[in-house]
């Protein structure tokens, strides 16, 4: 996903960051591609859960509208990046064994 300089390059363009937000973030191309390796990985789990809450709560009587997603994997690793500034400071780091309990919105209903 990210093993080419062009993809990188490719991937900042299309998210609007700078070299510089990037450097910020203290985050490596490894391991935010250990994280989007990781999230693909589970995204069938994420997705069968919230299709399994969607399905409960859409037989209630009073539900009249209801839809869900499961965030593709570029913007989790966007939001990885945006976020882990934020974490740096509290003296944490967003990384592949704990980027899921970082990001709360993998799935949404």
């Amino acid at each position: 996903m990210f093993g080419t300089i062009d993809e990188q390059k490719s991937f900042l363009r299309q998210f609007n960051i700078s070299e510089e937000r990037f450097r910020e973030s203290m985050l490596t191309w490894d391991e935010l591609e250990l994280i989007a390796e990781d999230y693909l990985k589970k995204e069938d789990e994420h997705t069968a859960t919230v299709k399994g809450y969607f399905e409960k709560i859409q037989q209630c009587a009073y539900v009249h509208s209801l839809s869900y997603r499961v965030k593709e994997v570029t913007p989790l690793v966007e939001k990885v990046i945006r976020k882990n500034p934020k974490y740096l400071k509290q003296g944490k780091a967003i990384s592949h064994s704990n980027y899921s309990s970082c990001i709360n919105d993998l799935s949404i209903i």
